[in-house]
């Protein structure tokens, strides 16, 4: 072979040799590319489950906070106090609600119905908090509730003691709290597969 021909092939083998190279090296870029991907959507569900999960404990305590009422005669300062308790409730249940709707946009599927279940839950433990404790605080008799439509833990199917509120509460904020856990320990989004 003369010395053009070993120039050419050296040529070719060099463009070739490049070529591999070069694909190699986009192939790993991508392959960096995903797993910084996979990272930043973990680190994203991370912080909306975190922050649900302290709206919901906030919410709970403040349902406990109105609980604590239930029993106390009437006075105009427990009517002032049961006013700020309520707002306060209503305000948490409204962050609650904003997290939620957080959650149920990065998922997965198994953690956003965890998360409405316990946002249900929370709902009618809220209403049948305000049930039990506005009569009392507020002096109405059951002929008033009945005439402004307040629920009672009959009509939502929910437990009237409130040990068992509290168990049942607790219970859906541990499965949320599971599920949002085997989510982040899956960041490859095993579990958004339905």
């Amino acid at each position: 072979m003369d010395a053009g021909g070993v120039a050419l092939v050296g040529a070719v083998a060099a463009v070739l040799g490049a070529t591999v190279g070069a694909g190699g090296a986009v192939r790993a870029a991508k392959s960096q590319n995903r797993g910084q991907h996979v990272q930043w959507r973990r680190q994203v569900r991370r912080d909306a489950f975190a922050a649900f999960l302290t709206a919901i404990n906030d919410c709970h305590d403040k349902i406990l906070a109105l609980c604590a009422n239930v029993g106390r005669a009437p006075t105009p300062e427990s009517a002032a106090t049961f006013a700020v308790e309520v707002r306060d409730l209503a305000a948490v249940l409204k962050q609650c609600q904003d997290c939620y709707n957080i959650v149920r946009l990065e998922g997965p599927a198994e953690v956003s119905s965890r998360a409405e279940a316990l946002m249900e839950l929370l709902s009618q433990w809220s209403a049948v908090a305000l049930q039990q404790v506005e009569p009392e605080i507020m002096g109405l008799t059951r002929v008033e509730m009945e005439r402004r439509r307040l629920p009672t833990s009959d009509s939502l199917n929910f437990p009237d003691d409130a040990v068992s509120q509290m168990r049942m509460a607790k219970t859906q904020i541990n499965d949320f709290a599971e599920a949002a856990r085997r989510a982040l320990d899956h960041p490859d989004g095993a579990l958004d597969r339905r």
